[in-house]
């Protein structure tokens, strides 16, 4: 089960190559699926941070629309420098996610609620900002460039995204703040008990989520070469079918980034080669959602079995260690 969703996308690959060869098992068409899913893969990467620590976050692709409007914005308006109208996008974002950590850790704020509200506000502010128009300008050429080249026709903004989930997969495997993480997500309250401070560990679950969604932002209006209202909304069903879909595979049962690298990219593939063979256009939100319903119910499924099992090896060492000190005793 482990590795079931690398052998569905294997499989997914084989069967539209054979339907498709001439257009759908080309190097054209595997780095157009990588490029065209990079920036889903890092709002991806987004959420699983805070689904990491057992919260929600809704405003990631508002953050996300409103950093890219911002950013473009910044350069064409007001004349800003590119790298001063980066930052300022980046902690834009950042202090969107502040605020929305301090309405859960605390005011007590539902997580879904709390991000719901900032997502409708952002929505609101977007408009405002962009005057229901798309921002267009003379934008740096190395801004454009950031966004638009290649490297041996995989796209750059596609090179991004696979180096944050190695940075985000160093983050969470191998330091004490990706095991903070999941004692938190795991049992708030047992974690509390160990000396974690679930409350500091949620609002930086939070931050590296709006820094990672402001990224994408960027990222994106360097690629589009110009600031969209509406761009954030479709994002988020992506987003979340990715992280969900990667939590059934490499680590059953827990979110983790190299999972969502192979669900994103499993989903696109499929979405892709449905495209090629003359599907409706309106399948894809339809393949993307019964995702999410499908990915939700089988993670959950491999978080019992996870849990059981483990259950059942602490049983078992229990056991051992009872049996142990009874055979010491006599």
């Amino acid at each position: 089960m482990r590795y079931a969703l690398l052998g569905v996308f294997v499989l997914v690959v084989v069967v539209f190559s054979l339907l498709r060869p001439e257009t759908y098992f080309t190097w054209l068409n595997f780095t157009s699926i990588l490029g065209n899913q990079a920036i889903t893969l890092m709002l991806a990467l987004a959420v699983l941070v805070p689904l990491l620590v057992g919260e929600f976050d809704l405003s990631v692709a508002a953050i996300f629309g409103f950093c890219q409007l911002l950013v473009v914005g910044l350069l064409v308006r007001s004349g800003l420098p590119l790298v001063p109208a980066v930052l300022v996008a980046i902690v834009i974002g950042c202090l969107i996610s502040v605020f929305n950590g301090i309405l859960i850790t605390r005011f007590g704020v539902s997580s879904f609620i709390a991000t719901l509200g900032t997502q409708t506000l952002l929505g609101g502010a977007a408009l405002a900002y962009a005057e229901g128009q798309v921002i267009q300008g003379d934008l740096p050429a190395a801004f454009l460039s950031a966004g638009q080249d290649d490297v041996g026709g995989v796209s750059l903004i596609a090179i991004y995204a696979l180096a944050v989930a190695a940075v985000l997969w160093f983050l969470l495997a191998r330091t004490a703040l990706g095991r903070r993480f999941v004692a938190t997500g795991s049992n708030r309250e047992a974690a509390r008990l160990a000396g974690v401070r679930t409350g500091r560990t949620i609002m930086i679950a939070f931050v590296i989520c709006g820094f990672l969604a402001a990224v994408a932002g960027v990222a994106i209006a360097a690629q589009l070469g110009s600031g969209q209202p509406l761009v954030g909304p479709s994002y988020l069903l992506p987003a979340y079918a990715g992280a969900f879909l990667g939590a059934t595979t490499v680590t059953p049962g827990r979110f983790n980034v190299w999972g969502t690298v192979i669900a994103v990219y499993a989903l696109a593939a499929g979405v892709t080669g449905l495209q090629q063979i003359g599907v409706a256009s309106w399948v894809e939100y339809v393949f993307n959602g019964t995702a999410l319903l499908l990915s939700v119910i089988l993670s959950g499924y491999a978080a019992r079995i996870r849990a059981w099992v483990g259950g059942g090896r602490r049983r078992v060492t229990n056991q051992s260690s009872a049996f142990t000190a009874s055979e010491e005793e006599r």
